[in-house]
């Protein structure tokens, strides 16, 4: 009889629980799809997100998983923000040295292009670069435009040296990406049309992200404190100009129909949104909800989600949507709005805006919520069900 043998798996990323996002929701169901198939799996993050207290080398159990930290700012004073940068990634490729000496077999799945960039570095044979985003693209799409020359030097050195070491780690790295979109940006990257990428697709938790009933939707909204009888209009995710968090707000002030907005996120752009929620008389027709771990009440008793990004490679909002029954609005990709969204083969449960501006959106809304009372949740999330799988997606990583 055959025994199957027991594979070390590191999961690498800058962030996780008690931040909470999209990338780290990706390191929570690898491994728990690695402990599921008897594979020893680790996650080593750095300790951004953690209390004060709690800062520095740490090891946890979360989720019954084995979570190690290393210090993202070993020197607490402002004017050493180069030495940290430094010293951080020399203790993570100190951590990442030992890990190797313990076990130089390891598989290793970054999501962080440092962390990739590192443990090839450290000589891990089996480095599997899952690519979340090219950070200048990211970083151009999220920037407000700082005024200053100061400023604007520090976003230009920024950007450089992110882009040299995420060119570096695709180059040394087995590169996945979730999308064509992302394919073409990661080559034009490294400057080679050439070069070969796995594409794959993210999974979504069906025990967690899953349609209810009209009257299981009521009991939660009370549970709550949410409207009962108007259509709730979803978004979640950071609070950062490339969501278009900014933009979702002026087109629900033309939305001609009974709505509440629903907003889950937290970011530098969140006393802005505040205060054109306050100047369009809003107040009461929309809500603002701090990150949570339980965000699937939410998705169960909206209406439709709301993907109102103008830089998107993929979206795993979008996945938790579907799974949850709930019909997409989104942007088409333009000369402004570079997503994947068109992508993914669900076109049939999306209404586009077809233009990237609010009165466009608010066209799109509007059509959504006169589909509401029709709309079938349950064979929207059997089709997201069959496509998108966290075990799909760790066996082709792991392979």
């Amino acid at each position: 009889m055959n025994v199957k043998m027991s594979r070390d798996i590191i999961l690498l990323s800058n962030a996780y629980w008690p931040s909470i996002g999209g990338i780290e929701n990706s390191l929570r169901h690898l491994a728990q799809e690695a402990h599921s198939v008897g594979d020893n799996v680790e996650i080593i993050v750095s300790d951004i997100g953690l209390d004060d207290t709690l800062k520095g080398h740490s090891t946890e159990l979360v989720d019954d998983v084995l979570v190690t930290r290393y210090p993202l700012q070993p020197f607490k004073f402002r004017l050493l923000t180069t030495i940290n940068i430094i010293w951080s990634n020399v203790l993570l490729f100190k951590l990442l040295r030992q890990k190797k000496l313990a076990s130089p077999d390891a598989i290793v799945i970054a999501r962080f292009h440092f962390a990739a960039f590192i443990a090839s570095l450290v000589g891990f044979k089996s480095v599997k670069y899952l690519v979340p985003s090219i950070f200048s693209e990211q970083f151009g799409h999220e920037n407000t435009g700082p005024s200053s020359w100061s400023s604007r030097l520090r976003i230009r050195l920024k950007t450089q040296l992110h882009s040299t070491v995420q060119r570096a780690a695709l180059k040394k790295s087995n590169v996945f990406v979730f999308s064509e979109t992302m394919k073409k940006q990661c080559a034009s990257l490294v400057g080679d049309d050439s070069v070969q990428y796995s594409i794959v697709k993210p999974g979504v938790n069906t025990d967690r992200f899953y349609p209810i009933d009209a009257k299981q939707r009521e009991t939660l909204r009370r549970e709550l404190n949410l409207p009962i009888n108007e259509p709730i209009i979803l978004f979640v995710g950071r609070f950062v100009k490339a969501k278009g968090v900014s933009l979702l707000v002026d087109a629900v002030a033309n939305v001609s129909q009974a709505f509440h907005l629903v907003l889950i996120g937290a970011g530098e752009e969140l006393e802005s949104y505040e205060a054109k929620i306050m100047s369009l008389g809003l107040a009461d027709r929309v809500s603002i909800i701090p990150p949570l771990r339980d965000v699937e009440k939410y998705y169960r008793c909206a209406d439709m989600f709301v993907m109102s990004s103008s830089y998107e490679p993929l979206g795993q909002t979008i996945l938790e949507a579907f799974s949850s029954g709930l019909p997409l609005v989104a942007f088409k990709k333009s000369v402004s709005v570079n997503t994947a969204t068109q992508e993914l083969g669900m076109d049939g449960f999306i209404t586009y805006a077809n233009l990237h501006n609010e009165i466009e959106l608010a066209k799109a809304i509007n059509i959504r919520l006169l589909a509401v009372p029709e709309f079938g949740r349950e064979s929207l999330a059997e089709q997201s069900k069959a496509k998108f799988s966290w075990e799909k997606l760790y066996s082709d990583l792991v392979r």
